[in-house]
């Protein structure tokens, strides 16, 4: 709901991951959880398409566009964390960890 304010079910814990990074000169190690959900009725979010979320960060408002894209489509285009697009398709195959180093 934080970054595009869809009312969602929090599903399944399906991936584990470590995010390396740099945040300006500090090196950063991130841990992220990422869950199956599903929008609920009253989400009013489009189902094709794109539509436009907000995200705040250092204390100032971004807009950001996102765009539904088929499955099938993801080897098609820059996806990130790269093992997204493998690992997406692959959700039945239980809680998967994976380590991402941004280069």
């Amino acid at each position: 709901k934080e970054e595009v304010g869809a009312d969602i079910t929090v599903g399944d814990l399906k991936w584990v991951a470590e995010i390396f990074f740099p945040w300006g000169d500090k090196p950063c190690h991130q841990i992220c959880l990422y869950y199956e959900i599903h929008l609920t009725s009253n989400s009013r979010i489009p189902l094709e398409g794109s539509f436009v979320g907000a995200e705040k960060l250092e204390g100032r408002n971004f807009q950001i566009e996102f765009y539904w894209v088929p499955i099938e489509k993801l080897d098609e285009i820059e996806v990130y964390p790269t093992q997204a697009a493998s690992l997406i398709k692959n959700l039945q195959s239980g809680v998967q960890h994976f380590v991402y180093r941004e280069k």
